[in-house]
């Protein structure tokens, strides 16, 4: 599932539950798993293994409360069919909320968002920012993600982003290029897999993810270097424990973020899916 940037001085918790569904190989698309895998990195932010039916994940401390529930269907051949999806994080001054619904339509699916950013000010919060729109993912012949259009409205002004996606022979996703009147939204991902159809690294222009996996093809760890005009955020998580189908369901995290005059070094817990 999504991957969680974690805050300094912050605790984590996620629970999963995943259905119990019997698959019948020979009647799903051929290099499923990888489709599936491919398509997941662009709908949810991550993979995973198995029909993950629900994922909550909580996290608190000093500085930081924040709240992320995502619960999910998939059909017998792990593709997704629904999604709904919130998000609710107060960080210091400034609270961020979003909703998102996911839903799969004849040519692809459909996610319709809704995204503010509040300040706090004398106890009251005021709503800074606000984008609202509907994205709508458009399959290729192969059954991945060849593209999607993202048309919103941001302070009340209209805008859109085009994105074209590229995949290997073996229908894993390589590249995703997005452009569109929304600066912030703009840029290029690039993804490498191994022989074993794994994520290994995911680049942009301001971060790079790096995973490793131990003996029994579990991803054991997750490198995280991210890059802002404040501060450069280095993240390294663990994984402690996994749920039945080999997803990372505990993971322990280490940060390092340099901003202009101050580092602040933090360990944490964390919990994460996929």
């Amino acid at each position: 599932m999504k991957i969680i940037m974690l805050s300094a001085g912050s605790l984590a918790l996620l629970t999963t539950m995943t259905l119990n569904v019997a698959f019948a190989a020979e009647k799903c698309p051929e290099k499923a798993q990888q489709i599936n895998d491919s398509n997941s990195l662009l709908l949810l932010g991550g993979t995973v293994k198995g029909p993950v039916k629900q994922v909550v994940v909580g996290e608190f401390g000093k500085d930081v409360d924040q709240q992320k529930r995502i619960i999910s269907e998939f059909d017998r051949c792990g593709g997704l069919a629904r999604a709904d999806v919130t998000f609710d994080k107060h960080e210091g001054d400034v609270m961020l909320k979003m909703v998102q619904n996911i839903v799969r339509v004849a040519t692809g699916w459909e996610s319709v968002y809704d995204l503010s950013v509040f300040v706090i000010k004398e106890g009251q919060p005021i709503e800074v920012n606000r984008k609202q729109g509907i994205i709508n993912y458009q399959l290729g012949k192969q059954g991945t993600i060849a593209s999607s259009s993202d048309v919103f409205l941001l302070q009340g002004e209209k805008g859109f982003t085009e994105t074209i996606n590229t995949y290997d022979s073996d229908q894993r996703l390589i590249k995703s290029v997005a452009r569109g009147s929304d600066g912030r939204a703009n840029g290029e991902y690039s993804y490498h897999w191994n022989r074993k159809n794994q994520l290994v690294s995911s680049n942009s222009d301001t971060s790079k993810m790096t995973w490793t996996y131990d003996q029994k093809d579990r991803e054991l760890r997750l490198l995280t270097l991210t890059h802002n005009n404040y501060s450069d955020l280095t993240s390294s998580d663990e994984c402690q424990l996994w749920d039945d189908h080999d997803n990372c369901t505990l993971s322990y995290s280490h940060e390092i973020e340099v901003f202009a005059t101050v580092i602040l070094l933090t360990p944490h817990h964390a919990c994460r899916q996929g």
